[in-house]
């Protein structure tokens, strides 16, 4: 069965691929924007810069994202993984992370400012 999202036929099977990234986007914007998950940002940057680490690890459990994130994990049987580096141009006070998700090559990448990984 095919149905029209904004002109384009999809099948199913790529509506719910996009409805899945749409919750992935969510949970990582929460995670990069909330005031209440600057322990996120903390956490991550005392991770040593370019390596792949797991989100869940990062988190205490307790904050609105853990529950959606475990859910989408399990259904996807693949855990969503983030990183963080240094802005390629030199003196620049913002570092890049990205996060991502082996099972679809799905990835979300966002800029935040050095202090608030406390580096």
């Amino acid at each position: 069965m095919k149905e029209e999202i904004e002109g384009t036929e999809k099948t199913e099977e790529e509506i719910a691929e996009l409805l899945m990234e749409a919750k992935y986007s969510d949970i990582c914007a929460d995670l990069m924007t909330s005031c209440g998950h600057k322990w996120f940002l903390r956490r991550l940057g005392t991770q040593k810069s370019g390596t792949w680490v797991e989100v869940d690890s990062l988190t205490d459990g307790s904050s609105e994202s853990s529950p959606r994130l475990k859910t989408l994990e399990v259904q996807q049987n693949c855990r969503l993984h983030v990183m963080w580096a240094k802005h390629p141009e030199v003196g620049v006070d913002y570092c890049v992370i990205t996060f991502f998700l082996c099972s679809t090559l799905w990835s979300y990448g966002a800029i935040t400012r050095k202090a608030n990984l406390r580096l």
